[in-house]
């Protein structure tokens, strides 16, 4: 009697698999970009909620897919290789759970030709014949959903334009400019829509009026930049490399920016103080290049070096200086290390098997700055010395994995060494909490707290601060 019923469930899901190429998805729909290989791929849980949307498959189905949550990790851990184990990460979430019924787990409810017109969908994805996705190990539907080292990829069919599927109606155009408003020089690397955008520092605004103490004060700190690609993903590696992680690849882009830094008050009576008034203009040079490791059919890791190289012209106009320098970072990237679950500058998630939680990523880099006081202006002599300095910037950040309750933590201790010039040390300690207003994250309000010296100028801060923030 099953077999009958998903027979016929089967046939009428044929007529819903024949209109599934009406609402097929575009790369925004299904892709991510791996923050390692810097690649478009297909994710699976984008990929998964796309097809039940599409169908017509709500969340009524969910209190059954939690229940059949063992046995399909049973059936997920038993296509494995022999002697492996999955992952926590790759257990099925809640919508995977749903999608997979039917496909490679032994269940039934009212609703199967829905679920068998998703698959239908994704069967299709998975062998597409247009050029948008790119499956060297041909896998199935069940190979793609059990093997967390199959990765598919997501090609453009001509540079510049986003990927289409066959027989889906043109893309709308996407309001997608190479801007940059970031709230320091740091952030410039980070790119729009990925999850270490998050990471970014914004633009600090804010206003007071202190009618009590008939005084006002004003903040503005940002850098504004116009990134240039020079090569994009230009690859280092073969690209029928056999092993499961992608072949390597490099890319370079230039960014010219200008940055300020007002913090201006008045009280009524009194003269203006003016606690920094700087202005800077530069250009960032960011390069980065994949490294592969593993050998044969062995699941490999990636590592992403990331350099910079980022000449600046400084202008002090509370002492009438200037400094022109020449700064250095190099930032390894990995989402795992050696095979283990262990990240570097990347997010991951606390608990693996809970998307809806928190992730976290360790932040490191390693910097050296080399500075000259092309002007000295009102600055005492030791504080107007030609510096070189080297050192780091570590820390954490936590971001919440739920669009609805958008809130990040970002923690870092910046400390630098003087291989020349004054002083000997300096350090900066920087918390952020912010709430964005939207998904993009693109707004939002930040709590902030700064202690020590700048890396420039040598001011010393200690304060806290709650302002409006903006970054693209």
């Amino acid at each position: 009697m099953r077999r009958a019923r998903l027979s016929a469930s089967a046939a009428a899901s044929l007529a819903l698999a024949s209109q599934a190429y009406a609402a097929n998805p575009l790369h925004k729909d299904v892709c991510i970009l791996d923050p390692v290989t810097q690649r478009q791929v297909l994710d699976r849980e984008k990929l998964a909620l796309f097809v039940l949307k599409d169908k017509g498959i709500g969340w009524q189905f969910g209190q059954w897919a939690q229940a059949q949550a063992t046995a399909e990790e049973a059936v997920l851990a038993a296509a494995l290789p022999r002697g492996t184990t999955a992952p926590p990460s790759a257990r099925p979430s809640l919508a995977v759970r749903i999608l997979l019924c039917n496909a490679i787990t032994d269940c039934n409810f009212d609703g199967s030709d829905k679920l068998i017109a998703a698959q239908f969908q994704i069967s299709d994805i998975l062998g597409d014949k247009s050029g948008s996705f790119s499956n060297p190990r041909h896998a199935k539907i069940a190979e793609f959903y059990s093997d967390p080292s199959i990765v598919v990829e997501c090609v453009e069919r001509s540079p510049g334009r986003p990927i289409e599927i066959a027989g889906s109606a043109p893309p709308p155009p996407e309001f997608n400019l190479p801007l940059k408003l970031r709230g320091n020089t740091d952030s410039l690397m980070f790119l729009r829509g990925q999850p270490d955008f998050k990471a970014a520092e914004k633009v600090n605004v804010s206003f007071t009026d202190d009618g009590i103490a008939s005084k006002k004060s004003v903040k503005l700190v940002g850098v504004l930049g116009w990134a240039f690609p020079l090569i994009e993903g230009a690859p280092v590696a073969p690209a029928d490399d056999p092993r499961p992680h992608p072949p390597a690849y490099a890319n370079l882009e230039l960014i010219p920016y200008a940055g300020i830094n007002h913090d201006l008050s008045r009280v009524t009576g009194q003269a203006r103080k003016v606690t920094s008034k700087d202005w800077r203009l530069g250009a960032v040079l960011i390069g980065r290049q994949s490294s592969s490791f593993g050998s044969g059919d062995k699941a490999g890791w990636s590592l992403m070096h990331v350099m910079e190289m980022r000449p600046e012209l400084l202008f002090d106009d509370v002492n009438h200086a200037q400094i022109a320098s020449v700064n250095l970072r190099y930032m390894p990237v990995a989402s795992e290390i050696f095979g283990l679950p262990v990240g570097l500058n990347a997010y991951r998630r606390i608990i693996p098997s809970r998307e809806y939680f928190f992730s976290y990523r360790p932040i490191f880099d390693i910097r050296f700055n080399n500075g000259t006081f092309t002007k000295q202006g009102d600055r005492p002599d030791l504080q107007a010395q030609d510096f070189s300095r080297i050192g780091t910037q570590f820390g954490f950040a936590i971001s919440h994995d739920n669009f609805r309750f958008p809130i990040d933590l970002t923690v870092t201790e910046t400390y630098m060494h003087a291989l020349s010039g004054y002083p000997r040390d300096l350090s900066q300690f920087r918390s952020v909490l912010s709430l964005s207003f939207d998904t993009n994250n693109y707004f939002g309000l930040d709590l902030s707290y700064v202690k020590g010296k700048r890396e420039d100028l040598l001011a010393r801060e200690e304060k806290w601060s709650v302002a409006f923030t903006a970054r693209y």
